[in-house]
């Protein structure tokens, strides 16, 4: 029987069931990532980020070209789009980049949000993950 697990950046995702199944990488760090976004990250003060769930993280099982609003894109959706990692680490400057400017006004202060989410399966359950992120 075949059991997984989930392993996410920034906020607690589920990946989807039918996602494509990739191997680690020779080194052991996850090849591909669903990424989104940009989202506006709420300010609680000046440069203070406050907690948004831009997503509807508690439900979010997302796949490839899915769609999620955004003020700060253009057309007002970004798509759920795979990117490689360099080091390890997801370069969310780079992955959003190419997202054309919505029209919220600019501000002097602000910041921006993303999302990633991956799946990790394991023939051997939770000990083989717990070993191979050294816990």
């Amino acid at each position: 029987m075949m059991r997984w697990l989930t392993y996410t950046v920034l906020l607690c995702l589920a990946a989807p069931a039918a996602a494509q199944r990739v191997p680690l990488a020779g080194d052991g760090t996850v090849p591909v990532w669903l990424t989104v976004g940009p989202f506006e990250q709420p300010l609680t003060g000046f440069g203070v980020p406050g907690d948004a769930d831009a997503i509807g993280e508690a439900y979010a099982q997302p796949a490839e070209g899915d769609t999620e609003g955004s003020a700060w894109a253009a057309g007002g959706s970004v798509s759920w789009r795979p990117v490689a990692p360099h080091d390890g680490f997801v370069d969310f400057h780079a992955a959003f980049a190419d997202v054309a400017p919505g029209d919220s006004p600019e501000r002097i202060w602000w910041a921006k949000a993303g999302y990633a989410a991956t799946t990790l399966y394991s023939d051997e359950g939770p000990a083989a993950f717990a070993q191979g992120v050294g816990a």
